[in-house]
C-alpha cells in the first residue's frame, strides 16, 4: 500500500471528534491492568476501541510477562512501579480471581491510579477487583453473567444491578461480560468525546453499535433453569430464547434407558440443584404428567409465574439414544401459585 493510501485509509478510520482544531491527535492516554488469566476479549476489544477513538494504550502487569486467558503471553510495557497515571484505567476481567483479589501490589496500583483516572473502566469480573479495592462504595456497578451475586459480596456498599449492559457512575464504568466491553469502551469515547467520535470507532473495526438497545445477557430466560444434571453424555443441540421463554434440548447416548435419563434430570429439577443462585425453586404440578414428561411451576425474582416441562423423546435424528427437552415460558394467566 503506498504511503499515500495509507494517510487516506488512516484519515477514514480516525473519529473526526478525535481531532484538535490544529489537525494533531489528544494526549490521552489509557493504561490496561493485565493478569494472569485476563479474558482476552475483557481487554484487547477494548483497546481497539480506545485506540481507534485516538487514545495512546499502554499494558501495566506485575511482572514482565504475563499468560492471559487461553494461554496468551503479553508483554507488559510497564510494572506497577514505573506505569504512567492514565486518563482511562482499563480492568479486564479474568478466568481465576482469587490470587489477584488477595495482591496487595495490584489493588494498591488500583486505588492509587483510579484516582488520578479521569475514567476507570472494568469488563466482566474486573468489577471484583474495583470493588476489593474499595473503588465501588456507594457506586452502581455490575459483573458478567452469573456473577453479580458474587460481586454484591465482595462490594457491600456497591450498588450492584444485573439488569444493564453495562453502568456509568461518574468516573466509574463497569460492563457486563466480554462483548458488553465493547459498548462499554463505546460508551467512554461517547462520554469523553461526543457521539460522533464512537460511531466512528464503532464503524471503523466494524461492530453494530446500538447504544439504545436492549439486549442484557443477565435477563435472557435461562438463568431460572440452570440446574445441573448428572448426565454426561448429554450433549447441547438447541440453547435459544428471550426473556419471557427458552428452550433447552440435549441428545443423550447414555446407554441407560430412557426413563433412568428423565428421573436423572427430573432429580437435578427436583432438588434445585443448580450453579446459579439466581435459579428458583421449581414445584411439579401433580396430575398434569404423561410417561417421561413432567410439568412444573416457579416463579421469578419479579414474582411472576413460569411454567415449565420437561420431556424424553426418541432421537429420530440420528436414531440413537434420545433427546432431552427443558422448556419455559412466562404464564401470565396465573396470578399466584
Amino acid at each position: 500500500m503506498s504511503q499515500t493510501c495509507s494517510r487516506l485509509l488512516f484519515a477514514v478510520l480516525l473519529p473526526l471528534a478525535a481531532v484538535r482544531g490544529d489537525g494533531t491527535l489528544p494526549q490521552r492516554t489509557a493504561a490496561v491492568v493485565l493478569f494472569p488469566g485476563a479474558q482476552v476479549m475483557g481487554y484487547a476489544a477494548p483497546i481497539d476501541i480506545l485506540r481507534y477513538g485516538g487514545t495512546s494504550v499502554f499494558t501495566v502487569a506485575e511482572q514482565p510477562t504475563v499468560m492471559t486467558n487461553g494461554d496468551l503471553s503479553v508483554n507488559a510495557q510497564y510494572n506497577f512501579e514505573n506505569a504512567p497515571d492514565p486518563d482511562i484505567l482499563l480492568v479486564p476481567g479474568g478466568s481465576n480471581l482469587k490470587a489477584e483479589l488477595e495482591n496487595p501490589r495490584l489493588l494498591r496500583f488500583l486505588k492509587d491510579k483510579a484516582g488520578k483516572a479521569q475514567v476507570v473502566l472494568s469488563v466482566s469480573n474486573g468489577s471484583f477487583l474495583l470493588g476489593k479495592a474499595g473503588l465501588l462504595d456507594d457506586q452502581t456497578a455490575t459483573a458478567t453473567f452469573g456473577l453479580t451475586d458474587g460481586l454484591r459480596r465482595i462490594a457491600p456498599l456497591a450498588r450492584v444491578v444485573d439488569d444493564v449492559r453495562y453502568t456509568d457512575s461518574g468516573k466509574y464504568v463497569t460492563s457486563a461480560g466480554l462483548s458488553a466491553g465493547i459498548d462499554a469502551a463505546l460508551h467512554v469515547l461517547e462520554k469523553l468525546d461526543g457521539r460522533g467520535a464512537a460511531q466512528m470507532a464503532a464503524l471503523a473495526v466494524e461492530y453494530n453499535w446500538d447504544p439504545e438497545g436492549s439486549f442484557v445477557r443477565s435477563q435472557l430466560a435461562d438463568r431460572l433453569c440452570a440446574f445441573r444434571y448428572a448426565v454426561t453424555s448429554a450433549q447441547s443441540i438447541r440453547r435459544e430464547g428471550d426473556e419471557e421463554q427458552w428452550v433447552n434440548e440435549w441428545s443423550v447416548t447414555d446407554p441407560s434407558s430412557p426413563e433412568v435419563v428423565f428421573e436423572a434430570f427430573q432429580t437435578a429439577i427436583r432438588q434445585h440443584v443448580t450453579w446459579m443462585e439466581s435459579t428458583p425453586q421449581w414445584t411439579r404440578i401433580d396430575g398434569e404428567d404423561a410417561p417421561l414428561r413432567s410439568q412444573w411451576r416457579f416463579r421469578d425474582e419479579r414474582d411472576r409465574s413460569w411454567r415449565g416441562v420437561l420431556e424424553v423423546t426418541p432421537n429420530t435424528v440420528s436414531r440413537q439414544g434420545v433427546v432431552v427437552r427443558l422448556s419455559l415460558h412466562l404464564d401470565p394467566r396465573r396470578a399466584s401459585i
